[in-house]
């Protein structure tokens, strides 16, 4: 392989055809019992306390 060879492109249809999600809107990374968002409120609920009281 040379340095030209990594430069080379090649585009599939497969590759032509996926969609890029933009932001992180509607990605879980993971889920807890012990914590909440409440997004519309501007609020962090952790085991059942307001984050901004503890």
């Amino acid at each position: 392989m040379t340095v030209a060879d990594l430069h080379k492109t090649e585009s599939t249809p497969a590759a032509k055809a996926t969609n890029l999600a933009r932001g992180l809107e509607g990605i879980v990374a993971n889920t807890t019992r012990l914590s909440d968002v409440v997004g519309d409120k501007g609020q962090l609920v952790y085991a059942g306390y307001d984050i901004n009281n503890l």
